[in-house]
C-alpha cells in the first residue's frame, strides 16, 4: 500500500514470493542463475516473470528490510517494463536505471536512514573518496544510492520521490526527469549532493577519533585483502585469527597481534569441498581455552558444519550437523567442554550448545525471536547473546500477539545473559533506539560490546561490578566487530578504513573508558525524534493491520515441534476460474484519463488481489500444493513468403514453471517443409541433485553442385544426458544421443553426369565428461585457479555400415 502511493501505481498483476529456509537452499535455487559465491544476495527480483526469490536467514529484522527491498524492484518491474521479459522486448523497452538509482531506491523505501548507511557515508565523506553520481557501482552504489534519495527528501520533501518516479514514466530517461523534476543537470546534481553530506558530517572530525590513530593496524594493502573479518584474539593475547580475501578468495590467518606479521594460512577456503563457504557476513572464529585450536562454522557439500583446525598440525576435525540449516556465528567455552553457537532452524534463529564429549545438542532459546553472537561467560556457566525479543526473557514462548512484528522493536537489539542451568534471562542492556550487538568477556567478568548509542558503532564495556556501561571509543567512522583476550590487555577489532574493511589491535582498552557520555551525531538526534513508521511509512500499514487482525486476541503458546502437513483445499475452495476470453491489456499504452479511470476502478474493486486460500477461524490462511504450471519466459516469431523459395518462418519460444524445476526451449527455422528445416525441443528438469535432459533436433543444408544438381544433408536425433555435482567444483555429465545422417540428392530435369546416391546412416553417440573448476571468478575471465575437462566419446560397433571411434580429450 506504501509503496503504491511512493510511486503512484496500481500493480497490475500479482508478484509471486518464493522462499527457501536457508541461504544454503537459497543459493542453489533455480528460479534465476546466481553467481558460484552467493553468500552477499539476500535476496533477487527478476524480469523474467517478476519474480521475487530470497532466503530466510534467521534475522527477522533483516527479512523484513529484504522483503520491502524486492518488492520495490518488483513494482519498478510491473511499472516501467511491463512485468516481464517478453513485454521488455515486445515493447522495445530501452530504460535503463543506474545500479545507484534503482538499488538505493529500494534501500530507502525499506529502511529510510540508519546507523550502517550512515557510517558508511560519514567514512567515504570524511577520508574523501566519494565520487559523482555517475560512477557509482558496486555495493557502495547501494549505500551513496540510499544516500541520493535521503537527500531529496531531505531537501524536496517525500512528495518529490514519487514526482521523479511519474516523471520516469513518462520521460524513459533518468538524466532528463532530474533536470525536469530537480532543475539539475547530472553534475550540478551530484555536487548538490555532496555538498549535503560534507555539511552533515564535516562537523564530525572535531569531535571523534580516527581508527587509525586509536588503534595499531594489523591489515595493509600489499598483505591482505580489502575484505578483512571476524578478528579473533586469543585467551592469552598472543595470537590473531582473521578471515581476509587477499588472493581472491577468502581464507582463515593466523598473524601476530603485534605488527600484523603473517604466521601461516589455517584454512584455505571457498576452492574445496570442505570450505565451500566460510560464513564471512558473522563473526564466525572462536579459539580454545589453550590458544591451540581455531573453531569456526562453514558449508561443506549444502550443509553445515563446525570445523576445528588445530593451528600447529593443520588438522581439521568437521563436526556436521545435518539438521541446522545453516551456523552462524560460534563460541569456544572457557573450560573448552562445550561450544555455543547460534544456528537457523526452519523458521527461527536460536542458540545451540553443542557438548564436546557426548556430542548432545541442545537448544537453549528456542523461540520465535532472532537470538545471536553467543559470547561466555567466565565460569562457562552462561552465555551472552544478541537478540530482539525486547522485554520477553523466557525463552520458548512467541510472545503476546499474532504477529511478530507486533512485539518486536524493527531496528533494535539488545544484550541477554541466559542461565544454562536454570535458563533464566536477564537483560544486560536496555536501550530503545540504539543497538546492542557483539558480546565479548574477559576472565574478570567484563562485558566488551558494540553500541550505536550515539549514532556511530563504538566499542562500551559494563564492568563486573558497574552499573552501568561506559564508552571506550569514539571513533570517527564505526566498528564492525570485536574480541578481547582472557586478561582483557588486548582488543581485536574491524572497521572502515578508507573503504576497505580493516582489523585494529587496542592494548589496555580499560585505560580508554570514558566517565563522560559520547557527544550524539546528527543521526542520533533525528532518530531520537522518530518513530518507527516515520523512518519507513509502510510500517505505520502494518501496525495498524496487525491492530486489526489481533485485538483482543492475545496469544501465548509454546512453538510447535512439526509443521503440519500442508492439505490442499478442494476443488471449490479455489475460487472463481478466470474467463479465457479475457484481454491482456498490460502491453498497451492508454491516454492519461483512461489510465486514470482504470486506477479508480482497480481501487473501487478489493476482489483484484483477495487471497485463493480461505482463512481459518484463527485468522490464518490455509496452505495449497503447489501445482506445476508452464508459462512463457519469452516468445518470438516472424514468417514471409518468397515467390523463389516458397514459405518460410523463424520462431522461438522458451516456457518454464515458477521455480524454473522445468524448462522447454523450442526453436524452428522452417523452409518449406519440416525436411528442409531446421528445428529443436528441449527439455531441463532441475528439480533434484541430478539435472536431466531431453532434446530432439533437425538440422538440413541444401547445396547445389557445379553441374546443377542439388544436395541436401540432414542431420537429426534424440539424446539424453543427465548433470550430477559430485561436490560445488566438479561434478560428472552423462549423454547418449542417437544420430542420423543423411545425404538426398536430385538433379534438375533428371539429367546428370554425378554419381552420386541417397545415402542414411545412423549410430549411438555415448559420451562422459568429468570437469573441475576451482577458478576464482573475474568479471571477464577467471582472476586464477584451475579448470580442467576430461572427455570420453564414441560410437560403438552396431553394425558393418555404422561410424566406430573413440575419442579420448583432456
Amino acid at each position: 500500500q506504501q509503496l503504491g502511493e511512493d510511486f503512484d501505481h496500481q500493480i497490475r498483476d500479482r508478484i509471486p514470493v518464493i522462499l527457501y529456509d536457508s541461504h544454503g537452499d537459497f543459493s542453489q535455487t533455480n528460479v534465476v542463475p546466481l553467481p558460484e559465491s552467493a553468500q552477499g544476495i539476500g535476496g533477487v527480483t527478476d524480469k523474467y516473470k517478476n519474480r521475487m526469490t530470497q532466503p530466510f536467514m534467521g534475522d527477522y529484522i533483516d527479512f523484513r528490510r529484504t522483503l520491502h527491498h524486492e518488492l520495490v524492484h518488483a513494482f519498478i518491474n510491473d511499472m516501467y517494463y511491463g512485468g516481464s521479459l517478453q513485454s521488455i522486448v515486445q515493447n522495445n523497452i530501452q530504460l535503463q536505471f543506474p545500479l545507484w538509482f534503482e538499488e538505493g531506491l529500494a534501500e530507502y523505501l525499506a529502511l529510510g536512514w540508519d546507523t550502517n548507511t550512515d557510517m558508511y557515508m560519514r567514512e567515504a565523506v570524511l577520508n574523501n573518496f566519494l565520487p559523482p553520481l555517475q560512477q557509482l557501482n558496486g555495493y557502495y552504489a547501494y549505500r551513496r544510492g540510499q544516500s541520493f534519495w535521503f537527500f531529496v527528501e531531505q531537501n524536496y520533501g517525500r512528495q518529490k520521490v514519487t514526482e521523479i518516479l511519474q516523471s520516469v514514466q513518462r520521460t524513459r530517461n533518468v538524466e532528463r526527469t532530474l533536470v525536469q523534476t530537480l532543475g539539475l543537470d547530472m553534475e550540478e546534481l551530484s555536487d548538490r549532493w555532496q555538498d549535503f553530506l560534507q555539511r552533515r558530517y564535516f562537523p564530525e572530525v572535531a569531535q571523534r577519533e580516527p581508527l587509525t590513530t586509536l588503534a595499531t593496524q594489523i591489515t595493509d594493502r600489499d598483505d591482505f585483502g580489502s575484505y578483512n573479518t571476524s578478528p579473533q584474539i586469543s585467551p592469552q593475547g598472543d595470537k590473531l585469527a582473521m578471515i581476509s580475501n587477499r588472493q581472491g578468495l577468502f581464507d582463515v590467518l593466523w598473524v601476530d597481534p603485534r605488527n600484523g606479521e603473517k604466521v601461516k594460512t589455517l584454512v584455505s577456503g571457498e576452492d574445496n569441498p570442505m570450505f565451500e563457504e566460510l560464513n564471512i557476513l558473522n563473526p564466525n572464529l572462536s579459539w580454545s581455552p589453550d590458544g591451540q585450536n581455531i573453531l569456526l562454522s562453514a558449508k561443506s557439500g549444502g550443509n553445515y558444519s563446525l570445523v576445528i583446525v588445530n593451528v600447529n598440525t593443520g588438522k581439521k576435525t568437521p563436526v556436521v550437523l545435518e539438521e541446522l540449516d545453516a551456523i552462524r556465528s560460534v563460541a569456544w567455552s572457557p573450560d573448552g567442554q562445550k561450544i555455543a553457537f547460534d544456528a537457523n532452524q526452519g523458521p527461527y534463529q536460536d542458540i545451540f550448545v553443542l557438548d564436546l564429549e557426548s556430542k548432545k545438542l541442545r537448544n537453549v532459546t528456542r523461540d520465535v525471536f532472532s537470538d545471536m553472537q553467543p559470547a561466555w561467560s567466565a565460569d562457562s556457566e552462561s552465555i551472552y547473546f544478541v537478540s530482539d525479543r525486547g522485554d520477553v526473557t523466557d525463552p520458548g514462548r512467541f510472545g503476546a500477539g499474532s504477529s511478530i512484528l507486533a512485539d518486536m522493536s524493527v531496528y533494535q537489539t539488545d544484550l541477554y545473559r541466559l542461565s544454562l542451568n536454570s535458563l533464566n534471562m536477564t537483560p544486560i542492556t536496555n536501550t530503545r533506539l540504539a543497538s546492542e550487538t557483539q558480546p565479548a568477556i574477559t576472565q574478570d567478568g567484563d562485558v566488551y560490546f558494540i553500541s550505536d548509542a550515539n549514532g556511530i558503532p563504538n566499542v562500551w564495556v559494563l564492568q563486573a561490578e558497574a552499573e552501568e556501561a561506559k564508552p571506550v571509543t569514539n571513533v570517527e567512522s564505526g566498528i564492525a566487530q570485536i574480541s578481547v583476550s582472557k586478561d582483557g590487555s588486548r582488543l581485536a577489532l574491524n572497521g572502515l578504513n578508507e573503504g576497505f574493511l580493516d582489523i585494529f589491535v587496542l592494548r589496555n582498552p580499560a585505560s580508554r573508558i570514558r566517565t563522560e557520555p559520547l557527544p550524539d551525531n546528527l543521526w542520533a538526534q533525528e532518530r531520537a525524534s522518530m518513530s518507527a513508521d516515520q523512518r519507513v511509512a509502510a510500517l505505520g500499514y502494518t501496525q495498524t493491520l496487525i491492530a486489526s487482525r489481533t485485538q483482543g486476541n492475545v496469544v501465548q503458546s509454546k512453538i510447535l515441534d512439526e509443521v503440519a502437513e500442508a492439505v490442499s483445499p478442494s476443488d471449490s475452495e479455489n475460487g472463481n476460474e478466470a474467463d479465457d476470453s479475457s484481454i491482456d491489456f498490460r502491453n498497451y499504452v492508454f491516454s492519461p484519463v483512461v489510465a486514470q479511470d482504470s486506477t479508480l476502478k482497480l481501487k473501487d474493486d478489493p476482489r483484484k488481489f483477495e487471497p485463493e486460500n480461505k482463512e481459518t477461524e484463527d485468522g490464518y490462511y490455509q496452505p495449497k500444493r503447489y501445482q506445476l504450471t508452464f508459462s512463457p519466459d519469452f516468445s518470438y516469431a516472424s514468417g514471409g513468403i518468397n515467390t523463389y523459395y516458397g514459405t518460410s518462418a523463424l520462431a522461438t519460444f522458451s516456457f518454464s514453471d515458477l521455480f524454473g524445476d522445468h524448462r522447454v526451449s523450442i526453436s524452428s527455422n522452417l523452409v518449406l517443409d519440416l525436411r528442409n528445416s531446421t528445428y529443436s525441443i528441449q527439455y531441463g528438469y532441475f528439480k533434484q541433485r541430478t539435472n536431466y535432459f531431453a532434446s530432439f533436433f533437425h538440422q538440413a543444408q541444401n547445396y547445389q553442385t557445379f553441374s546443377g544438381e542439388l544436395l541436401r544433408f540432414r542431420t537429426y536425433g534424440f539424446g539424453v544426458e543427465a548433470q550430477y555435482p559430485l561436490n560445488k567444483f566438479q561434478r560428472i555429465d552423462y549423454g547418449l544421443t542417437a544420430i542420423g545422417i543423411s545425404r538426398d540428392f536430385s538433379s534438375l530435369g533428371g539429367l546428370t553426369n554425378s554419381d552420386l546416391t541417397n545415402e542414411t546412416s545412423t549410430f549411438l553417440y555415448p559420451q562422459v565428461v568429468f570437469t573441475g573448476d576451482f577458478t576464482v571468478p573475474g568479471f571477464i575471465t577467471p582472476q586464477g585457479g584451475s579448470r580442467y575437462t576430461l572427455r570420453a566419446s564414441g560410437s560403438p560397433p552396431l553394425g558393418s555400415e555404422t561410424p566406430q571411434f573413440v575419442s579420448l580429450l583432456g
